[in-house]
């Protein structure tokens, strides 16, 4: 199986190498390359409120089914890595890339630059549940009558966690081998910006 896409690529005047940015939407610094990934992480695996695991991701690699959206987004952005690292006259300096994006992008941004440590940074605007949230500290809240979203509720509500995600929900979450913060740990030691999405 193979597989082709695109990636439309702004770069600031002048000639460069400059930092990029894997973006999904919303604002980017000034004096950076913009490579817009929107239409290529849709090609890859959909996202939705079903379970349904669709895109060029799931046709290349049958057997990883159970293999959530978020994993699926950060295999397709390594490409995009490898292939800037391959080539020559981008003008992109491939030692200096992050991925950024808000909300259910921002989970995507995190998770693309988390699991490929070539991205310098990691960096995600209210990215939520799935990246910055404890699932266990959530179970709690909500067993104590509070109103958070739980590892449970993201399962159902898309297809971000794969369907190895599903036996850990409510009371089982404690059977989670790690938790959201480890997951974040993989940064290190490369610099971690998680921004609130209050002001």
């Amino acid at each position: 199986q193979t597989v082709n896409f695109s990636v439309p690529v702004t770069r600031p005047n002048g000639d460069g190498p400059f930092p990029g940015i894997l973006s999904l939407g919303g604002t980017t610094p000034d004096n950076v390359a913009v490579l817009n990934i929107r239409n290529a992480s849709n090609q890859f695996a959909s996202a939705g409120g079903g379970r349904a695991t669709t895109g060029a991701f799931y046709t290349l690699f049958p057997d990883y089914t159970s293999t959530g959206s978020l994993m699926a987004w950060a295999w397709m952005a390594s490409r995009i890595v490898d292939a800037l690292v391959a080539t020559t006259g981008h003008g992109i300096d491939s030692s200096k890339l992050s991925a950024l994006g808000c909300s259910r992008d921002g989970k995507e941004a995190a998770t693309i630059a988390l699991f490929d440590d070539r991205f310098a940074m990691v960096a995600a605007q209210s990215p939520g549940s799935a990246t910055t949230s404890g699932w266990r500290v959530a179970q709690e809240v909500l067993n104590g009558g509070g109103n958070v979203q739980t590892a449970a509720q993201i399962f159902g509500e898309n297809t971000w966690m794969g369907a190895v995600f599903q036996p850990f929900g409510n009371q089982n979450v404690s059977r989670l081998p790690i938790d959201q913060h480890e997951v974040l740990a993989l940064a290190w030691p490369r610099p971690l910006i998680m921004m609130e999405g209050t002001n």
